[in-house]
């Protein structure tokens, strides 16, 4: 529980470092997208669980997907003020 708030250090307080202006705007349509996820999750796990019998593979994949998704971030992410 005690990484959750490196993780919320991160990205919530970019959105001010990027475009203190449009703030809001920004974390809006962040937070929208970020809610797709959520929402498409249950019935992936519950066909990949159905199809393979095993919770193994949601594992991995789930793994997978956050590496790729911090290897984005790191590569990309900046401090500068772009708007």
């Amino acid at each position: 529980m005690g990484l959750c708030a490196c993780n919320s250090s991160g990205h919530l307080s970019n959105h001010v470092d990027v475009a203190p202006n449009q703030a809001s705007l920004t974390f809006a349509v962040s937070n929208t997208l970020a809610s797709i996820p959520g929402v498409t999750a249950g019935p992936v796990t519950a066909g990949i669980v159905g199809y393979t019998g095993q919770w193994k593979t949601v594992f991995l994949l789930t793994s997978l997907i956050n590496l790729f998704g911090a290897f984005i971030y790191m590569s990309y992410s900046a401090t500068s003020q772009v708007i």
